[in-house]
């Protein structure tokens, strides 16, 4: 299963694979539904194992190593208020998009392991 943009999730079917951004499957048949709680925190576990959050993100929760502390809609929050997973990296400053500081080098929206691929940047030591 994944986790698109949009907060959607596809999921097998009986009659063929997925295309798994993070994995990389051929389609052949999807069935989409909204993800819920055990999908984000799958895709949560995923981005912790390609190397994010970054310490330099403006957000970087440092009570909560290789989290965020500034939106609980957050894929990767880890703060005082309720996880209510909805979106990845609001703001788009943090580990994924266009809004990231110059000091913050690595950025997921340039990862090898994304569909559609749009960069070569593979996590640390790989």
């Amino acid at each position: 299963m994944w986790i698109d943009h949009r907060g959607m999730v596809g999921q097998l079917s009986d009659e063929g694979a997925i295309m798994c951004p993070l994995m990389r499957l051929v389609s052949l048949a999807v069935i989409l539904t909204v993800a819920g709680y055990w999908e984000w925190a799958a895709a949560h576990e995923i981005v912790h194992a390609l190397g994010y959050v970054d310490a330099c993100a403006p957000n970087y929760e440092a009570t909560r190593p290789a989290h965020v502390g500034d939106d609980p809609s957050d894929l990767m929050y880890a703060g005082s208020a309720p996880w209510n997973p909805t979106t990845v990296d609001p703001g788009q400053d943090d580990y994924y998009g266009a809004n990231l500081p110059v000091e913050c080098p690595r950025n997921l929206f340039f990862s090898a392991f994304l569909e559609p691929r749009d960069g070569i940047e593979l996590p640390p030591n790989f």
